[in-house]
């Protein structure tokens, strides 16, 4: 099992394929397993790394104040253990709250930037619906109540009954290593004191966004402001998608990025 002890915890993670390195940043509650399908597709063009941030999967999983620096710390700490110069950076949800920061506090280390269902954070953001944000603050039942929940809350309405075999592998990595309630806590805090919005005009590196227009947890609108802000974006909708576009519709979502880091406009 690979790991890279930095900025005090043990990272686990996974390297697949050869070439120029592309890291992948995962959200809240998700170990490096969420990209299996990105994985098996940019592995035959790069050097993917997935790794499980810390409080998830087989990281450590310290009690104690986790920030969006710690998370960059983190990040650029596995880069150098792995001796990574510059690697493209795919962030999602909070892995792309994550990787705006890494290319904000170290932009020699990031080449192109894909950011998908993701906010630059403070005042502006728009928020999903009240049942969400409770949801997501606290979060009530039985633990197969608010695996399914966060479920329908993830994917766009029907994804859950049309692909069983999704949930099913879902829950098998997920009851693999647990998640304990105090770190999804640590983990779900981080985006309420982040805020980039007044710095992305610094973040010049070619930068693609995606998001689903029936994200539920990100509003979609989130995407259009934040590529407005960055000065060298392009935008990408996925119609029928919902926060978890990188699983739902997958080929067209790794099409449309590989098309980007070979410097072809989606």
């Amino acid at each position: 099992m690979p790991i890279a002890q930095v900025n005090r915890v043990r990272l686990h993670y996974e390297v697949t394929g050869e070439g120029q390195s592309c890291l992948l940043i995962s959200g809240v509650g998700f170990g490096g397993w969420v990209w299996r399908y990105q994985i098996a597709a940019f592995s035959t063009h790069f050097r993917v790394i997935t790794f499980d941030n810390r409080g998830v999967g087989q990281s450590d999983k310290p009690d104690e104040t986790y920030t969006i620096d710690t998370f960059v710390t983190d990040t650029k700490g596995l880069l150098d253990a792995l001796q990574i110069q510059k690697a493209h950076v795919l962030g999602v949800s909070l892995g792309g709250m994550v990787a705006q920061q890494l290319a904000l506090s170290h932009p020699q280390r990031v080449d192109r930037l894909i950011l998908c269902s993701t906010v630059f954070g403070g005042p502006n953001v728009v928020l999903p619906s009240m049942e969400v944000l409770q949801f997501m603050a606290q979060p009530s039942g039985t633990p197969e109540e608010r695996f399914t929940k966060g479920l329908q809350f993830s994917f766009a309405q029907g994804f859950v009954e049309r692909h069983p075999e999704e949930v099913v592998f879902i829950r098998q990595k997920m009851s693999e290593h647990r998640q304990p309630d105090y770190a999804y806590r640590r983990q779900v805090m981080v985006p309420l004191s982040f805020n980039a919005e007044p710095f992305l005009s610094k973040i010049e590196r070619p930068t693609l966004v995606l998001a689903g227009d029936q994200d539920q947890a990100v509003p979609v609108e989130n995407a259009r402001r934040l590529v407005q802000k960055l000065p060298n974006a392009q935008l990408k909708i996925l119609d029928g998608a919902g926060h978890l576009c990188f699983i739902e519709q997958h080929e067209l979502f790794n099409q449309t990025v590989l098309e980007f880091l070979q410097g072809n406009k989606p």
